[in-house]
């Protein structure tokens, strides 16, 4: 916080797979770039525990007061047996997890389902815990 002026916001997003061990966490851009969707669902292929979970964390600092917050999503879901789906949005796990609830993976859905996931993935995720905190603290910040 040394650097910084003003007050910021940082996130960052992990993809955890059960069956291996939580990898490729935070390295998901690696793992993705490297391997391919195509190898990691290979890897949990012969799995019988297929369960995968999205964590992304927002992080609130304020380098006048020192206070660091951190907010914290997590989304449930699967993986799914080879990539599927052709609707991209620029997130890495999109042809491979499959939300729990749903029975195709994020790149399948069509933009009504996506607008309907996304509706259900913002209950309590890491922007609405940090905008409930905001508006509590917003006279003191």
């Amino acid at each position: 916080m040394e650097k910084a002026i003003d007050p910021f916001l940082i996130e960052d997003s992990a993809f955890y797979i059960e069956a291996l061990g939580g990898f490729p966490g935070t390295f998901i851009k690696m793992a993705f770039d490297t391997i391919g969707e195509e190898k990691i669902t290979r890897l949990v292929s012969f799995e019988d525990n297929k369960k995968a979970h999205t964590k992304s964390v927002l992080v609130y600092g304020d380098p006048q007061t020192q206070e660091i917050k951190f907010f914290t999503g997590v989304y449930e879901g699967t993986v799914s047996s080879e990539p599927k789906g052709n609707n991209l949005r620029r997130w890495k796990v999109v042809k491979i997890f499959i939300p729990k609830g749903w029975q195709k993976t994020l790149a399948e859905l069509n933009d009504d389902e996506w607008k309907k996931f996304l509706e259900e993935f913002r209950q309590g995720d890491h922007f609405e815990k940090f905008g409930q905190w905001y508006q509590k603290n917003l006279a003191r910040l």
